[in-house]
């Protein structure tokens, strides 16, 4: 039997001293502590990523839901101008100033609305003599060449030059302009 020696634990038949037996589950608690704590510091960091990710998530959804509304608006300006010249043989330049003026204080995302007709080869002549009759002043159907100054189109079948607009900056439009 081995003689107690003050301030040294015992050892017994091959056991681990008391003393070192302490600092294992010591060693053992503290790996734990610190596995749990970074455990935690992960779900913490995955939890504040996946609100982060929803948040902008929602944020992108709401964004484009309002793009959608927006654009829906526009479209259906247009289609608005289409109806007003289905339904009438003939649109003054009066009346599409008013109808568009009315519908571009409806949908503030316009800046813009005007109206290019199919003019052919064949009633190129008379068409620009009516725009000119309608108040236009110098009304011709125009192109611009690369790098020049507007001109008269050259002969093709058909055109689609600008007979009325209306825009929100009060700027005056290129009528005629094909």
């Amino acid at each position: 039997m081995s003689e107690f020696v003050e301030g040294k634990a015992p050892e017994f038949a091959g056991r681990v001293p008391v003393s070192r037996g302490r600092w294992l589950l010591l060693a053992l608690v503290i790996g734990v502590g610190v596995a749990l704590t970074l455990l935690a510091v992960w779900a913490s960091i995955d939890d504040a990523h996946q609100r982060a990710q929803s948040a902008f998530d929602r944020e992108v959804g709401s964004r484009v839901l309002d793009a959608e509304k927006r654009i829906s608006g526009a479209l259906e300006a247009v289609d608005e101008v289409g109806g007003l010249f289905a339904a009438s043989s003939s649109v003054t330049r009066e009346e599409f100033l008013t109808f568009a003026s009315s519908t571009l204080a409806r949908h503030r995302d316009l800046r813009s609305l005007a109206w290019a007709p199919l003019v052919t080869d064949v009633e190129r002549g008379a068409f620009e003599a009516e725009a000119r009759a309608s108040g236009i002043a110098g009304y011709s159907i125009m192109e611009y060449a690369q790098g020049a100054e507007a001109h008269p189109a050259g002969k093709r079948d058909s055109y689609l030059p600008l007979l009325y607009a209306v825009n929100v900056a009060g700027e005056a439009p290129d009528y005629g302009l094909d």
